[in-house]
């Protein structure tokens, strides 16, 4: 494991209190995750197991969200595009606050590959709604 990422998981479950962690999506999908939640994808993308995508910091979420935001407009999935992103594109970015109770804490793991964010991590299995709010 990355030892910075080590650092920041004990870090996050050191004390007894709710793990915070954020999910980039866009706006088109924010009612049905706050009425369902995020559910576990099938292992793609670099995941270890089947679960959901989660960031230490917003900034990092807001990665993700661009890059879904790139696919979507049918643009290359790579930063360097990201520039290209109008103020009116970057409206459809949502970052949802993720507060996982403290005894889910270990079902949060490293990502197994990471496109270049040293941070990312992933909760194994599916997030319910009662734990999701809305940041942005």
């Amino acid at each position: 494991m990355n030892k910075s990422l080590k650092t920041l998981l004990e870090y996050l479950m050191e004390e007894e209190r709710p793990m915070v962690l954020y999910h980039g999506t866009l706006r088109d999908n924010v009612e049905s995750i706050l009425s369902g939640g995020l559910k576990a994808g099938g292992g793609w993308g670099g995941a270890a197991k089947p679960g959901v995508f989660l960031s230490p910091t917003p900034e990092d979420a807001s990665y993700w969200a661009k890059m879904t935001l790139l696919r979507k407009l049918g643009m290359p999935k790579d930063n360097a595009y990201f520039d290209q992103l109008t103020d009116y594109d970057m409206e459809e970015i949502v970052i949802l606050k993720i507060r996982i109770p403290s005894e889910e804490a270990g079902n949060v793991i490293e990502r197994r590959m990471s496109f270049s964010l040293p941070n990312d991590l992933q909760y194994v299995g599916s997030i319910p709604p009662e734990w999701i709010s809305v940041l942005t």
